[in-house]
């Protein structure tokens, strides 16, 4: 009986920061646009566990990333460079209140990168379709919850 191969997940790497945020969409999208279409979040929990590139107790996101990425490519870096270094500026805490008693904590749990494909707008800007991984089985930023 054959077992198994564990994969491994490739975790953040780089200590580079780009500025990116997360695409409002509606909760059913293109499929039904005029369903409840003032109420926006920033992702949508996937109905699939993504098998061995998502472990146990992480939950898949599936998300839109816009910024301005063709200045970091015209400097030499790589789209997967780019990728892991926004969801590293995804997973940095928002500043502390003054007088606050508690550190915040990152806006969309502790996220990784599983997919990531670089696509192109009508008007030739540059946007990321990625699935991420996150630590929170619901998040009031997504759509829907994580599976068990």
């Amino acid at each position: 009986m054959a077992r198994k191969k564990k994969v491994a997940v490739k975790e953040l790497t780089t200590a580079l920061k780009i500025k990116c945020t997360l695409r409002k969409m509606t909760e059913y999208g293109k499929v039904l646009p005029d369903w409840n279409p003032a109420k926006e979040k920033s992702g949508r929990y996937s109905s699939s566990r993504w098998s061995s590139k998502v472990s146990k107790g992480k939950y898949p996101v599936m998300v839109y990333v816009d910024g301005d990425f063709d200045s970091h490519f015209d400097e030499g870096l790589l789209p997967e460079e780019v990728a892991y270094a926004c969801v590293n500026f995804l997973n940095t805490p928002p500043p502390r209140k003054k007088y606050a008693k508690r550190t915040p904590k990152p806006l969309y749990g502790t996220l990784n990168v599983v997919r990531q494909h670089l696509k192109r707008d009508e008007e030739n800007n540059a946007y990321f379709e990625m699935v991420l991984s996150t630590d929170q089985r619901k998040n009031k930023n997504f759509w829907g919850t994580g599976l068990a």
